[in-house]
């Protein structure tokens, strides 16, 4: 792993895929530091998660794959709508240590 030059994240080296290559993929996990009960992922602000899910999409991809956010009990918001804009991409799960819930109502 090493720092990307994007965003504050690490992201693996080796062979990179081209999104026509992801076809057997069931589900994808995303970090976040936040979610709502509508699906607003808040990430770190550089848009990583949100410009490779917009490019699966143009592919087709996501409509059928479930992604699900990965946060801590209290940084899931049910009942609360975070801040965001047409360029952040939904999420229809949040995963968290109590368990999975799959969320409703979709931007």
């Amino acid at each position: 792993m090493v720092r990307s030059t994007l965003a504050p994240v690490m992201e693996p080296v080796g062979e990179r895929f081209s999104f026509a290559e992801l076809t057997s993929v069931q589900a994808i996990l995303l970090p976040a530091l936040a979610v709502d009960g509508d699906g607003v992922r808040l990430g770190q602000g550089g848009g990583y998660y949100d410009r490779f899910l917009a490019g699966l999409t143009a592919k087709g991809g996501s409509e059928v794959v479930p992604l699900a956010a990965v946060v801590h009990e209290h940084e899931y918001f049910p009942n609360i709508s975070l801040p965001h804009d047409d360029l952040d991409a939904p999420v229809t799960d949040v995963l968290t240590p109590a368990g999975h819930r799959q969320l409703g109502e979709h931007l």
